[in-house]
């Protein structure tokens, strides 16, 4: 068995976590989780994509933490504590221990998976005023049950504020009790507050780290400060109110001075009562064509991430129809041309969205999936709507691609599913996934015998619905 041990360099920072992580995929953790895909690596640990087991398998992500790190049997013991806590707007962490891959020895952590973060988003575009007070409640709820638990988050930051699917939530396993010490000599960072320099960290540290974020998540940009001076940190002339107001008195040099959660929601509610009276704002236009849409589902604030997380950010995609009400518009609408996509817009009459929707294949229902070309034209018997939530497809600006090659048995059914193009939304992919894996098609013959064979599924998402283009795969 070859040695992949890792290394570690002065200060307990771990070198080549990158490339050591990527050669793990396909390993087992404690005959328990596999290590399905590599998602990225810090200086201290790597995180691969992996399922929990039991009735209904489901997608977590599982953090890899090297035990001879001076820090880890600290970061192992606040996790454990961490995995105690409950609430809706935390990350949940399903489970640790320690393990050893190729001769190396690790702690590892399960955590609930996230489909994307708030930092996937801005380098594209900052929050809008309603985004922004959308995504602070839950924000601060998190953190305000944390303090009464004797906790703190410590590592406020966009890439900690996550979607699930469609509830916004804060990562857990930064997580450490309040007054506790801060091991390692890592050098804090643009977000952490003055204080943590000498090692102290506090609920108004979080204040200060909330600040931070708050000012960048609204303007793509940092508060000037020099971190040296006696004075308080220079805000954005373009911070809008409550904002600034609330940016203002979180970034107070002393931990005193700040703010506490309590007087921020308070600012926040008067804040959006005064907005609520003012005329309506203008939406702002579309972002210009990029390679990322942003897609990311999140409460009420739209939290999607460039690719998806997941919301607050906005995506494109859709909703899809009611298998009766869309089999109704195929029979009064004209017969349309072979290569005319399948249509699925209509949307729940009680504005929510068709759940594990089906339709069946008719004769016309086949000529709105055959693209030009296609010999067969009632090769689709049974086709599965992406069951794509309200929120996410209110976010959808333009139209979010993913295509999706699927392999058919001789019975017509799928047996595997793999991506031509995921697209820039995790959310989006995986929903399209989701559906495609439950397609049927009609059975097939040559000189008798039945057949595979293989088709593309391309889903079209779009704020008015989801168009599905089917086509024989080419050999």
């Amino acid at each position: 068995m070859c040695s992949n041990t890792i290394k570690l360099e002065a200060g307990g920072r771990v070198n080549k976590m990158n490339e050591v992580g990527k050669q793990w995929e396909g390993q087992i953790v404690n005959g328990e989780f596999l290590l399905q895909r590599y998602l990225g690596a810090s200086n201290r640990s790597v995180v691969f994509l992996t399922e929990l087991g039991g009735m209904k398998s489901r997608r977590a992500a599982i953090k890899l933490i090297p035990a001879d790190w001076e820090g880890a049997e600290i970061q192992l013991a606040r996790l454990k504590a961490a995995a105690k806590l409950s609430h809706p707007h935390l990350l949940k962490i399903h489970q640790t221990g320690s393990c050893e891959l190729r001769e190396t020895k690790l702690f590892y952590i399960v955590l609930e998976y996230a489909d994307e973060d708030l930092s996937q988003v801005l380098p594209m575009r900052a929050l809008t005023q309603a985004e922004g007070l959308d995504m602070l409640p839950p924000v601060l709820d998190a953190l305000s049950y944390l303090h009464r638990q004797g906790f703190i988050h410590s590592r406020v930051r966009p890439r900690n504020i996550v979607a699930v699917e469609e509830r916004l939530k804060l990562s857990s396993d930064s997580i450490r009790e309040e007054g506790g010490a801060i091991p390692g000599s890592a050098k804090p960072s643009a977000y952490d507050a003055p204080e943590v320099a000498r090692g102290l960290v506090s609920p108004a540290g979080d204040v200060w780290s909330l600040g931070v974020t708050l000012v960048e998540a609204l303007t793509q940009r940092l508060p000037v400060w020099d971190g040296a001076g006696s004075g308080d940190p220079v805000l954005p002339a373009t911070l809008p109110e409550p904002f600034r107001d609330i940016a203002f008195h979180c970034l107070r040099r002393e931990p005193n001075q700040r703010w506490t959660l309590a007087d921020i929601a308070a600012r926040l509610k008067s804040g959006a009562s005064s907005s609520a009276k003012q005329a309506p704002m203008v939406a702002p236009k579309a972002p210009s064509k990029s390679r990322f849409t942003t897609p990311m589902t999140a409460i009420g604030l739209t939290l999607v991430l460039v690719l998806a997380i997941w919301g607050l950010f906005r995506h494109r995609g859709e909703t899809p129809p009611n298998g009766p009400a869309a089999a109704e518009q195929r029979e009064t609408k004209p017969k349309p041309e072979p290569g005319t996509p399948i249509e699925s817009s209509t949307p729940n009459p009680e504005g929510g969205t068709a759940r594990n929707s089906r339709v069946k294949s008719s004769a016309t229902t086949a000529e709105l999936a055959a693209p030009a070309g296609a010999v067969a034209q009632d090769e689709v018997l049974q086709q599965v709507l992406p069951d794509v939530s309200t929120t996410a497809r209110n976010t959808i600006q333009g139209t979010v691609r993913v295509t999706v090659r699927v392999t058919v048995d001789s019975s017509g059914n799928v047996t595997n599913a793999t991506f031509e193009s995921p697209g820039p939304s995790k959310y989006f992919a995986r929903k399209a996934m989701e559906a495609a894996q439950q397609w049927k098609f009609k059975p097939v013959q040559t000189d008798g015998q039945p057949v595979s064979r293989e088709w593309i599924l391309q889903f079209q998402f779009k704020n008015s619905g989801t168009n599905i283009i089917p086509s024989p795969a080419a050999h």
